[in-house]
């Protein structure tokens, strides 16, 4: 468990730049022989995914938890008090209320200020996902610290949705910065090499010297397992439940963030909202999630693979009517193949009547040529179905819907 204050150990701005600087001395650090024996694209991979933050994602408010506990509280400093001796410490019995908030994402980020932040930094303890905010009272006045939480809760996620914005930003601009470093320094070294040979002798062998450098794993495996099956030649990978909501429960904070920061996002296409949604993707399960991927019979928008092997599809669209999502449904169908089981369309809304469009989804899905049957599946703007594979009426996979109302140009 470590103990700060929220936002007030320096500027992001500075811990950004630092970290360019580190990448950029990574590269030039690397020797000779390590760095021409890997190819360059290994390497700009390798540096995007090992200096990629992830963002913080406030998990929803029906996951926030409190606890209270009687405390002695020392009120020595209390002017409005009557004490005979301030010198030491007077004890009084008290209530400690502890917020208990759950997120996901880079708990470093937590403790810098954002460019533009709203100054409230609360001492905090966080710890495994969670940071705590604590509130002591002599007077058991619960709104009064319900008052207090929720007005330190909103300058949480405005600082939150602003330090993501520079996260976000830093995270786009890496591998335009990675590619010509990588280049220039492999162009360095071949360009030493060469004038080297020109020298018209033996180049001397150095020892202890690795023949070949191979690139630290900075990948997280994909928890899946594989299903048993009678031969080894069907063995495919499926995804397990947990997952599969962690994954979706990703999609939908990372959305979250641009409601609440409309004016930073309304200008965004839907393959800009895909992309942003696949950084905190990689940062679960890292480097396995891909965009604008190849698969059966086109390009899926968001795709995580494993060892080869699909275990997740995802298509984004904006809502044009129940046409648009029927296409889009043939769309996904056309793009999985016969392993494939575990999918989601996400929707977004930019028009007004967000609650009648919600409406029209699952009639909408249910009036597919492929419809199954409806999941139940308590949330309140999503749904699950069971759908049948375009080509075998005897194979299932399951399909969740997404709606989220997000910014438009008229935020701006």
């Amino acid at each position: 468990m470590v103990r700060f204050r929220l936002f007030s150990n320096g500027s992001l701005y500075d811990v950004l730049r630092e970290k360019e600087r580190s990448l950029h001395n990574e590269i030039l650090s690397v020797g000779e022989r390590e760095f021409l024996h890997t190819a360059t694209e290994e390497w700009e991979i390798y540096l995007e995914q090992k200096y990629t933050i992830d963002p913080i994602i406030l998990r929803g408010s029906d996951e926030i938890e409190y606890d209270h506990r009687e405390i002695d509280f020392d009120v020595s400093s209390d002017r409005l008090r009557y004490i005979e001796d301030r010198s030491r410490p007077f004890l009084i019995k008290a209530t400690e209320y502890i917020y208990f908030v759950p997120f996901s994402g880079d708990q470093e980020l937590l403790r810098y200020s954002p460019a533009t932040m709203t100054l409230v930094t609360p001492e905090s303890e966080v710890h495994c996902g969670k940071f705590q905010l604590t509130y002591r009272t002599t007077e058991s006045d619960a709104d009064e610290i319900k008052r207090e939480f929720d007005r330190e809760f909103t300058a949480i996620q405005n600082n939150i949705t602003n330090l993501n914005k520079e996260v976000v930003a830093f995270n786009s601009s890496l591998i335009d910065k990675i590619r010509p470093w990588v280049k220039s320094r492999a162009t360095k070294l071949k360009a030493d090499k060469i004038a080297g040979e020109k020298l018209g002798f033996r180049l001397r062998k150095r020892e202890h010297g690795p023949d070949i450098f191979k690139l630290p794993a900075s990948q997280r495996p994909m928890p899946v397992r594989p299903p048993r099956t009678r031969t080894l030649e069907d063995r495919y990978w499926v995804l397990e439940n947990e997952d599969y909501e962690n994954i979706l429960d990703i999609m939908t904070s990372m959305v979250a963030v641009m409601e609440r920061s409309p004016n930073a996002f309304s200008h965004l296409s839907e393959p800009q909202i895909r992309d942003l949604l696949l950084f905190p993707l990689n940062g679960q399960y890292r480097g396995a999630a891909t965009g604008e991927t190849f698969n059966y019979g086109g390009k899926t928008d968001i795709l995580i693979r494993i060892e080869n092997k699909n275990i997740f599809i995802a298509e984004c669209m904006f809502w044009d009517g129940p046409k648009s999502l029927t296409d889009k449904i043939d769309q996904l169908l056309g793009y999985i193949s016969w392993r494939d089981t575990k999918t989601a369309i996400l929707i977004f809304v930019r028009r007004k009547g967000f609650s009648k469009i919600l409406e029209q989804i699952e009639p909408t899905i249910m009036g597919h040529q492929n419809f199954l049957k409806m999941l139940n599946y308590k949330n309140e703007t999503a749904s699950r179905f069971v759908l049948v594979h375009k080509d075998d009426p005897d194979r299932e996979l399951v399909l969740t819907s997404l709606a989220f109302p997000v910014p438009s140009e008229s935020h701006r």
